[in-house]
Order: structure tokens, then sequence, then C-alpha cells
């Protein structure tokens, strides 16, 4: 049984001692290139000028409220995307006003174009798998580098407190009617009938639909009927009755709101953890890491050249027994054609021990 042929593969052989030879022949190339690269990054890092970044970490905690009353309105503060929130209100326009402000950044030469060069100079990175932050700051003086990142971790805390206290003016006057001793009882209960949370409360605003009904009734029957009536004195019993629900009802909330807001003022669930402090060693250019870089980029490139420039080389140069025929006459040699070559002169023929003989077929380039 014959056996079948297989086909020529015509993946080609990777040589690596050719290679390797490449690297000898040429090593003066490479060494040139990586010369060149690494004298270039050494004069890159000795005259750039160095760039600084102190960092600050805080931690924000999620708030344990699940609402806050506002203006009358329920902000939520439990939401997925509370920390993205945070994260944006960090490097909001506003504060970074109140930073620049605050520094007086306007003779800095690196802020000197006002509020905006501080959105670049910031810059805010959340810690995976953790509720910290950091905040960033960049600067070419050391010093300021470390007051702005401070500075910022500052403002968003005092924000922070600041929003958790924002709340109008006559909220405050309902809740703390004791502030203003020109308020009577009736001021301060008015006030607190007219409170966010106590309007919105379904309770209270059931007793008072139960209360109006009632009111109505007995307006009916007084027409009617004489104050010592017993349904009137029933009737007006049961007002009072529900006076006084209306009335407890409302002072459970508004105390519910003073604790809130105490609590408040108390607390604070943003806080600093690390302070930034002067960086000692430069941001930017980092010499080690430039000049190592720079050293493999060297290598790499001065063997690509040394290997072009070997190829290059083996091209124009003649193969041996081929005069004026370079790679393509060896090429040819290796597939088995047959090229015709000039007659060999005496000289080469006396060199290879060869006579000269005009009928020779091997000197005519044929075959014998």
């Amino acid at each position: 049984m014959n056996a079948v042929p297989q086909p020529a593969s015509d993946a080609p052989d990777i040589d690596l001692t050719h290679y390797i030879h490449v690297l000898s022949r040429r090593r003066w190339i490479i060494l040139a290139a990586l010369t060149t690269v690494v004298a270039g990054a050494a004069v890159y890092v000795t005259t750039a000028r160095p760039l600084f970044q102190a960092t600050t970490m805080v931690l924000i905690e999620k708030e344990k409220r699940a609402q806050t009353y506002n203006e009358g309105m329920m902000v939520e503060t439990a939401a997925d995307d509370y920390y993205q929130t945070q994260y944006r209100l960090i490097k909001s326009r506003a504060a970074l006003k109140k930073v620049y402000d605050k520094l007086d950044l306007t003779g800095a030469e690196d802020f000197a174009g006002g509020p905006g060069t501080l959105m670049g100079a910031v810059t805010i990175t959340p810690i995976r798998s953790s509720r910290l932050v950091n905040i960033s700051a960049q600067s070419h003086d050391p010093v300021l580098a470390a007051k702005v990142a401070n500075t910022v971790a500052e403002v968003f805390v005092d924000e922070n407190i600041e929003s958790k206290m924002f709340i109008s003016k006559e909220i405050m006057r309902a809740l703390f009617p004791e502030a203003a001793p020109t308020t009577t009882a009736a001021e301060a209960t008015l006030r607190h009938e007219s409170l966010p949370a106590v309007v919105n409360s379904a309770l209270i605003q059931n007793l008072r639909g139960n209360y109006a009904d009632l009111e109505t009734k007995w307006g009916e029957m007084s027409r009617r009927y004489t104050p010592e009536h017993p349904e009137l004195i029933r009737l007006k019993s049961q007002m009072e009755s529900l006076k006084a629900r209306i009335e407890g009802e409302t002072r459970r909330v508004v105390e519910g709101m003073k604790a809130e807001l105490s609590g408040r003022m108390l607390g604070n669930n943003i806080r600093i953890i690390d302070a930034a402090e002067v960086p000692s060693a430069p941001f930017k250019p980092q010499k080690a890491r430039t000049l190592s870089v720079a050293a493999l980029l060297g290598l790499l490139g001065g063997y690509l050249l040394a290997l072009g420039v070997d190829a290059l080389g083996h091209r124009e140069a003649p193969g041996p027994g081929l005069p004026g025929l370079g790679a393509q006459g060896r090429a040819d040699r290796r597939l088995g054609r047959h090229l015709p070559q000039a007659p060999l002169g005496p000289q080469i023929l006396h060199r290879r021990g060869l006579k000269e003989h005009p009928h020779d077929d091997r000197l005519l380039g044929g075959r014998p």
C-alpha cells in the first residue's frame, strides 16, 4: 500500500540563530539607538519642570435616614446614585469657586486663569469596594498642592453640613417660637399647623376633616336648639376631643422635626480621614520609570532598525557564484532553477584549480 505524500508546508521556519547573528553583527546600531533614546529621555527628566500631587482621603457614609424634609419637599438620600452625586458635588463650579476664593489663588502661577483652572488640577478617585474617596490636587508648588487638596475636602464637608441645615426662616421660626419673644401662643399654633410635615400628615388631615363635619353639624343644630340641649352638648364634647387629638398629633410631628434637626446639627456622614501632606517627590516626571521605558524602547527600536539594515544589506550584496545577483539569485538556486552563468576568467579558474577549456560545458553554464 503506497503512502499518500504529505503536502509541503508553506509556513516559513523561524531561524533564531539568524536573529542572534544580526544582533551580533549590528550591535553598534542597537547601541546607537539605545544611547540616543536614553539620552533624550535623560534630557527631558532633567529639564522638565516637576509637577507635584497631594491627596486627601475622605470617608462618605450613606445617610441612615430614609428621607428629609426641605421646604415641603421630600428629598431622597438613600438612592443608588448617592455616591456619584457626591463625587460631582466635590468638583462642582460653586465648590471650586469657594476654594479659589478661600485660598486667594489669583496670584498663584498655576491657577492665575481663574477658578476654572482648578477643574483640571483636581481629580476624584473612588477606592473600590469601600466608602473612601481620594481628592488629589496637582501643582508645580508642593505646598500649594497640599493646600488645595485639603481645602477642597474641607469645603465639601462644610457644604454637606450646610445642606443638612438648609431650612427656610419661616420653618425655623415655627419650630422655635421661643427665639422670638413677641410671638403669641396663637401665632405659634398657627405656624405649627402650617408646617409641611403637619400639612402632609394623613392622620392630622383626617382628624381635621372629622372636626369640620362636627362643626358644621353643630352649627345647623344650634339654630334649632339651645346650648343646653343634650345633642349640642354631645357634639361639643366630640369637637373638643378631636381638637385635643389634633393638637397632640401636631405637637408630636413638631417634636419629631426638632429632634431630626438636632440630629443634623450633631452628626455629619462625611469626614476627612487622612489630610494631604506636602509631597517630597514630584508626581511628574518619574525619572526611574521614564528612563526604564526609554531603555526598553531604545533596545526594541534599535533591534528593529538593525534587522532592516541587515535585510537591506543582504538584498544588495551579490550571491556566491552568481556575480551581479543577490538574494534573488540565491532564491532561484534553492528553487532548482538554472541560470546562465558568465564564463569564468583565467584567474578565477586558477584559484579554483580548474583549467581553461573553451568547450567545457560546466564553465559555460550548461549541464554536463
